[in-house]
């Protein structure tokens, strides 16, 4: 998944892009959306309560890992 810093929103993406290839052959997975959208989540969660972000997420609590764009 992409997490992109410095906007003044949180901003999340899978990793796959929007996956047009996979349009309609039921081989599309969720997997990389649903991650995205748990990581928007705990950013946005954060942000409402405070501190740096980048720093909680190094906590290790879900096992999930970011690419910063």
């Amino acid at each position: 998944m992409n997490w992109t810093l410095g906007l003044p929103f949180v901003r999340t993406s899978p990793d796959h892009g929007t996956a047009y290839d996979l349009a309609g052959q039921d081989r599309a997975r969720p997997d990389s959306m649903e991650a995205a959208l748990r990581l928007a989540e705990r950013l946005a969660r954060r942000r409402l309560g405070g501190g740096s972000a980048a720093a909680q997420l190094t906590d290790g609590s879900s096992g999930e890992s970011a690419s910063r764009v």
